[in-house]
């Protein structure tokens, strides 16, 4: 047996008032079913974790609750106001959304990632992402009023900052009002308002602005302030990237 797992305590359900206020200790792993009346918090939960607020270092399953914090990895489905992941692999839902990655769905009213994040992010007003020092983000963020992704401010300070192939956003960005990005973005804007740095593909709205582009601008007024043709209404195109 693995040393660490022999190392700690397992037991198949917890119930929690407010932690320490539990069954059991912070320190046990719950195999099968947690429920927090108010507080519960477990080095590690899987299966099923219900309650108002669930605090957890690693989880695997449902989880559903007013909040929901993980401090390390989970995989599997979240529901609550608030859901908080370091690294997440699965389907979240709630009001607010956050994790450090992300891979797979994200549905809320606000979406936010702080290094990378790989699958499809839905946002009722808006999602924002981070590309910091693990790499590039590939992920569709469709909102109801932005998307924004940018270069976390921890990389800013690295000698890797903005190195073009290896930190990148590769995807789509979706919005009624406003998408930006200031990474080197491949793929679609869609929006009123568009505006990248370095873009190669494709952006569609009212007003359309990139730094340098390798791709096609189709709006009212279109502007590539590095390319060929700085401005030109309703269609621009440049290779300039």
């Amino acid at each position: 047996m693995n040393s660490h797992l022999a190392a700690r305590d397992f037991a198949p359900v917890q119930i929690s008032l407010y932690n320490p206020h539990q069954l059991f200790d912070d320190s046990y792993d719950i195999t099968l079913l947690r429920i927090n009346l108010l507080y519960g918090r477990n080095r590690g939960v899987s299966f099923l974790d219900i309650g108002t607020v669930n605090s957890d270092e690693d989880f695997a399953g449902f989880q559903g609750g007013i909040v929901n914090i993980v401090d390390d990895l989970a995989l599997g489905i979240q529901l609550g106001a608030v859901n908080y992941m370091h690294d997440f692999f699965g389907i979240q839902a709630g009001l607010v959304n956050i994790n450090y990655e992300l891979f797979g769905i994200q549905l809320g009213v606000f979406n936010y990632h702080t290094t990378r994040a790989c699958g499809l992010q839905l946002g009722i007003i808006g999602t924002m992402g981070k590309i910091g020092y693990l790499g590039g983000s590939r992920a569709v963020q469709i909102s109801g009023i932005f998307n924004s992704v940018e270069y976390s401010d921890h990389y800013k300070t690295t000698s890797l900052y903005r190195d073009h192939e290896k930190f990148y956003f590769k995807g789509a960005q979706i919005s009624i009002i406003l998408n930006t990005s200031d990474v080197n973005f491949s793929g679609t804007q869609v929006g009123i308002v568009n505006i990248a740095d370095r873009i190669s593909g494709l952006q569609i709205g009212l007003v359309n602005i990139a730094r340098r582009m390798s791709g096609v601008q189709i709006g009212l007024i279109n502007i590539i302030r590095e390319g060929a043709l700085p401005f030109f209404p309703f269609f621009n195109a440049s290779m300039s990237m």
